[in-house]
């Protein structure tokens, strides 16, 4: 069969059949024989031979071949019906679909009977047909009557591919049919995601083509663009590079689109559409994108509770990039975005809100075991408050909690930007089972435990439903770059240079970077511009620590001294001893420096500052000119 097809998918051999149609009874016989058995990679051939009002004595023997072909003939048949310049054309691909009565054909007679441009007579006898198809009755009175809006029956085909939930033909490659200006009827094999895309952007281009101002196929088709862009060119660089026709023309088109593009596809869990949706926001860099006139969340904010690390990154980083007039809600995860790329904590973090104590211990260590970090709660009230105060992955909620009903905590959640979209696992028994269904059926991203999952088999399918599609996992080059980026932002918010963000989320991430060698230098550069004890006090317990590199010290040492010029010595006489004793221990030069001069200014004494005054020289005049 193999043989067979490679034999008769020849263009000469093709072309020498269809010659032989003007041939005598026999030889045309055996030629349509042939082209039948070619199937549907005859049909470009005897399209062209339809196109020529000089073979007309032929028209009748090819539109025998192509409905003796059935089925095979269909694909390429549908493109010459909805894209053919030529209307006689288009009607002889209707009459041979039909015949077949295939549901391929529904929405390209959705697409006719719509199309301002179609003729009449075709527009009218695809009505008829597609309301046979569907299995509705018109009576003559209701001729005019719409069978449907034609707008979202192929916004959902274009869905279809795009979910990923359209029948694609089999092989790992399949044929996309076009009709090309000039060329007719055109073949090209593609990958089976290339066909997906191309199908569902085909759909999305021919409804705009004539509804332009179709708001979801707009969106649609941006979010296809987007992820396709991400997917060819990889998570790694940025589409401003890879991409810059995509983001010149996104970004003019103005921050509303992409912003319902982003609210999509952070509910549809798509996280490359997200991603690259971010990307694009940050050129367009539009401070409404940042505020909501109601009271839920506009996506940009809410993108900063998504699973996917990359998402909540780019997302704060849109935000840094923003210039805003003032306070916005959603300033503090920015914040605790930034702290958590400093600490470079992976592990994903999981609330348990467990009623016995026995199960909370069991499903700690078994989601311990699966790399997550779990914190514990007794409580739902806790377990608001933990998803609040920092970033959460997954939420596991018993059944049992008794402080609020479970509607009223899932509600809370969902209307709050930490929990919009956070993965909640009901845990409970078997008699809860029904109130587990109605709660999953009415708040989404909400995954079942009802009974106990028991197995470790179960325990790890259910934790599996409840993820989100991530990105690859970044190199440690990247973290470190997002490491030095949080840095630099965490030091223009310390320098006031970004009002509208509050530091204190960042503290506890700071606190441990002046443990750091590496990071300290760094931490204690914006802890110099923190106001406050709590970062004096720091900053003063790690310069008096024990030995560490030269280069550290000088820098904690500066920072020290430019923190309590600013803000006035804030600590105790118990560090002001400590640090006069530092002056005495095997310090770098600059250090010791730095703490004379902090000591001479906090406690000066007369003598010292005559002994000063008296080693001052006396400023002379400089020589008069001759």
């Amino acid at each position: 069969n193999a043989a067979l097809r490679r034999h008769l998918g020849d263009e000469k051999l093709l072309q020498f059949y269809v010659s032989r149609l003007h041939g005598r009874t026999g030889e045309r016989q055996y030629a349509m024989m042939q082209l039948v058995r070619a199937g549907e990679r005859a049909v470009p051939y005897l399209i062209q031979v339809l196109s020529d009002p000089q073979q007309k004595q032929v028209h009748d023997n090819v539109i025998t071949v192509l409905r003796s072909m059935r089925g095979e003939a269909v694909a390429p048949l549908l493109v010459v019906l909805a894209d053919a310049p030529s209307a006689s054309l288009r009607m002889v691909a209707f009459h041979v679909v039909l015949e077949e009565r295939d549901p391929r054909l529904i929405p390209y007679l959705w697409l006719a009977e719509a199309n301002p441009n179609e003729t009449p007579v075709l527009r009218r006898e695809a009505r008829r047909a597609l309301a046979s198809l569907l299995h509705r009755s018109v009576s003559p009175t209701e001729s005019q009557a719409p069978l449907g809006d034609w707008r979202v029956e192929l916004l959902r085909e274009a869905e279809n591919y795009y979910h990923h939930r359209q029948p694609l033909p089999p092989g790992e490659t399949v044929r996309w049919w076009r009709w090309e200006p000039g060329k007719g009827l055109v073949a090209q094999s593609v990958s089976r995601r290339d066909y997906e895309v191309l199908a569902g952007t085909y759909w999305l281009r021919k409804i705009l083509d004539i509804a332009p101002d179709y708001r979801p196929a707009q969106v649609l088709l941006t979010s296809f663009l987007l992820e396709r862009a991400i997917e060819v060119s990889g998570w790694d660089k940025p589409l401003s590079a890879t991409s810059p026709q995509l983001v010149s023309t996104l970004s003019v088109s103005g921050g509303r689109l992409l912003e319902e593009t982003l609210g999509r596809a952070l509910h549809e869990r798509k996280t490359a559409t997200a991603f690259a949706a971010l990307q694009v926001l940050a050129e367009v860099r539009d401070a409404r994108l940042v505020y909501s006139g109601d009271p839920s969340a506009p996506p940009l904010i809410r993108a900063l509770s998504y699973p996917d690390p990359r998402v909540r990154w780019q997302a704060a980083n849109t935000i840094l990039q923003t210039p805003l007039p003032s306070a916005f809600r959603g300033s503090s995860q920015v914040v605790q975005i930034l702290a958590r790329a400093v600490t470079l904590r992976d592990n994903p973090r999981v609330v348990l809100a467990l009623v016995d104590a026995i199960q909370t211990r069991q499903a700690a260590e078994r989601f311990r075991a699966l790399g997550y970090e779990p914190v514990t709660v007794a409580s739902g009230r806790a377990a608001l408050r933990e998803v609040a105060n920092e970033h959460t992955d997954l939420l596991v909620l018993d059944m049992r909690l008794s402080d609020f009903p479970l509607d009223y905590h899932i509600s809370l959640l969902r209307q709050s930007p930490e929990g919009g979209y956070l993965p909640i696992v009901l845990w409970g028994t078997e008699e809860s089972q029904s109130e587990a269904r109605r709660l999953a059926a009415r708040f989404p991203f909400v995954t079942l435990a009802v009974p106990f999952p028991m197995s470790e088999a179960m325990f790890q399918h259910i934790v599996q439903s409840a993820a989100v599609p991530h990105g690859p996992p970044l190199s440690q080059a990247q973290r470190q770059a997002m490491r030095q980026e949080a840095l630099n932002w965490l030091l223009r918010i310390a320098r006031g240079e970004l009002p509208h963000y509050p530091m204190a989320p960042a503290y506890p991430a700071l606190l441990a970077a002046l443990q750091d060698d590496t990071l300290a230098p760094s931490a204690a550069a914006i802890l110099a511009h923190v106001r406050g004890r709590l970062a004096q006090e720091a900053l003063a317990k790690a310069m008096l620590a024990a030995q560490r590199p030269d280069a550290v010290q000088i820098a904690i040492a500066q920072a020290f001294y430019h923190h309590v010029q600013a803000n006035t010595y804030l600590l105790g006489d118990e560090h002001l001893q400590q640090i006069r004793g530092l002056a005495q221990k095997p310090v770098p030069a600059p250090v010791r420096d730095i703490i004379v001069r902090l000591l001479q200014q906090l406690s000066p004494s007369p003598t010292a500052t005559s002994q000063l005054l008296q080693r001052l020289p006396v400023p002379t005049a400089p020589p008069a000119k001759p």
